[in-house]
């Protein structure tokens, strides 16, 4: 079934973050100007970089609906 993710990149001053890779499963996606983007992603495990660096690895379930994280990988609450 899988369930739609949205994922907030920012900056070290916490303003979003554009252009920045973000690949959570199968999906590669650039976030816009404002830092956002979003993947429907599958049930099951999953692996999620931003930029290069591993910022998640675990079932899908365990994610929340909007997951923030900075440019230099670090995962928000």
């Amino acid at each position: 079934m899988g369930r739609v993710v949205k994922f907030s990149v920012v900056d070290a001053s916490g303003a979003g973050a554009g252009g920045q890779t973000v690949v959570a499963g199968d999906a590669s996606l650039t976030t816009t100007s404002a830092g956002a983007a979003q993947a429907l992603l599958e049930d099951g495990d999953t692996v999620i970089t931003i930029n290069g660096v591993k910022v998640y690895d675990g079932p899908v379930a365990n994610l929340r609906p909007v997951e923030k994280f900075t440019t230099a990988g670090t995962r928000l609450e």
